[in-house]
C-alpha cells in the first residue's frame, strides 16, 4: 500500500501545524528531508527534533517535532509519523510538497481513518464517529461521538450477536448430536432469546432515530418521560448517551381506559364508547380529563425558560397537537406520529 502524506491541521496561520504520513515508506521518506539533531534508532512513540529541509540542497525549511509511531502501534497499524512544524500555509505546504517529491502521495480526505478501518484498528461504528467529533456543534454532540469511539455502540452491538451466535450453536448442537446429554433447546428458549435481541435492537434503532436531536444541534435542557415501560426505557436510554438530565412525570401517562384496560382496542363497543370525550368507560379516564392533564403540564412548561423533550405514547400526542392548534374530533381521532418521531412546538 503506498504511503500517504496531508497537513491535518486546519488551513490558516496558527502557532503549529501539523503534517502526517502513514505507509510502509514514511521512515525512508523522512529521512530524506528530516536532519535530526540526535541520530539514532527510530523507536515508537518518542519525539526527536531537528529540521525539515529541501532534500536537493539541504536547505532547511522550518525546525520541527517529529513523533513516530511503528506498526502496528499507530492509529493506521502502519508506520507513521507526525512532523509538528510552526503553522502557516507556506510552511506546511513546503513540507507537504517535500513528502510528497519524495515518495508519498497526497492522502484523500478521511484516508487515515480508511486505512484504521481497512487494517482493523477500529470498526465502521467508530470511523463514522471520528467525523463525528470533528462536525460536532453541541458538547453532548461531541460527548456521543466519544463514547462511540470508544467502541461503546460497538460493544452492543457484539453482544446482540453474541447471543445469536450462541444460540445457533445451541440449536446445532441439540440437532447434530442429540445422542449426547446437551440440554435442549425449547422453542421457548428460541422466542425468550429473539425477544430479548428484538427488544436491544429496538432501542438502539430508537437512540439512533433521537440521536438526530444532537445532528440538529438543538439544545435540550431535560426530559419528561411516561412512567410506562416502553417510554421510559427510551427516554432512560436517550438520557444516558446524551447526558442530558431525565424525570419522571405523570401527567404524561397514557390516558386509562377503565374497563377496556388490557383488552383488545378493536371491539365495536370499544370503538362506540371512544366516540363519547366525555366517557370514563367505568372507572377510568375521559378524553377531556386526559387533554385537562397534558394542557397543564404544557401550561407549566410555558412558564419555564427552558427546552423540554417530552417522551411518551401515541396518544399523549394527540393532546399535545390539540394544544397547539384547533382539531375537529375526526383530526382529533385519526392524528398520530410515527415510532421515535421528533416534533418540535415553540411557544
Amino acid at each position: 500500500m503506498s504511503t500517504i502524506a496531508a497537513i491535518s491541521t486546519a488551513p490558516g496561520n496558527a502557532g503549529i501545524g501539523i503534517i502526517r504520513l502513514s505507509g510502509d515508506d514514511c521512515f525512508k521518506i523522512l529521512q530524506k528531508i528530516f536532519k535530526p539533531k540526535n541520530k539514532g534508532e527510530i523507536k515508537g512513540y518518542t519525539i526527536k527534533y531537528g529540521n525539515i529541509v529541501k532534500s536537493e540542497n539541504d536547505e532547511i525549511i522550518d525546525e520541527v517535532l517529529v513523533s513516530y509511531f511503528v506498526a502496528p502501534k499507530s492509529y493506521t497499524k502502519e508506520n507513521m509519523c507526525e512532523i509538528n512544524s510552526h503553522g502557516g500555509i507556506v510552511v506546511e505546504n513546503q513540507i507537504l510538497e517535500e513528502c510528497l517529491k519524495n515518495g508519498a502521495v497526497l492522502a484523500e480526505p478521511g484516508e487515515f481513518t480508511k486505512r484504521a478501518f481497512m487494517n482493523g484498528r477500529i470498526d465502521l461504528s467508530q470511523a463514522e464517529a471520528v467525523i463525528d467529533i470533528i462536525n460536532s456543534k453541541t458538547e453532548k454532540e461531541m460527548m456521543v461521538a466519544q463514547r462511540h469511539l470508544e467502541g461503546s455502540l460497538s460493544k452492543k452491538i457484539k453482544d446482540i450477536q453474541g447471543e445469536i451466535l450462541n444460540l445457533m450453536a445451541d440449536i446445532e448442537a441439540s440437532i447434530d448430536y442429540p445422542e449426547y446429554d446437551i440440554e435442549e433447546t425449547t422453542n421457548k428458549k428460541i422466542n425468550d432469546t429473539l425477544n430479548s435481541v428484538e427488544e436491544k435492537l429496538l432501542k438502539l434503532k430508537n437512540s439512533f432515530e433521537n440521536g438526530k436531536i444532537l445532528k440538529e444541534g438543538i439544545k435540550i435542557d431535560e426530559i419528561l418521560y411516561s412512567p410506562l415501560m416502553r417510554a421510559a426505557d427510551t427516554a432512560k436510554h436517550i438520557s444516558e448517551v446524551t447526558g442530558i438530565p431525565a424525570r419522571e412525570e405523570l401527567r404524561l401517562k397514557e390516558q386509562n381506559f377503565g374497563k377496556y384496560e388490557s383488552t383488545p382496542r378493536n371491539g365495536e363497543e370499544f370503538k362506540r364508547a371512544k366516540q363519547d370525550f366525555v366517557c370514563r368507560y367505568e372507572g377510568g379516564e375521559s378524553m377531556l380529563q386526559l387533554c385537562q392533564r397534558i394542557y397543564n403540564l404544557l401550561d407549566d412548561i410555558k412558564k419555564e425558560d427552558k427546552v423540554y423533550l417530552l417522551v411518551a405514547h401515541n396518544g399523549i400526542s394527540r393532546a399535545i397537537e390539540s394544544y397547539v392548534r384547533d382539531m375537529s374530533n375526526e383530526e382529533f381521532a385519526g392524528f398520530g406520529i410515527k415510532n421515535c418521531e421528533l416534533r418540535k412546538y415553540e411557544f
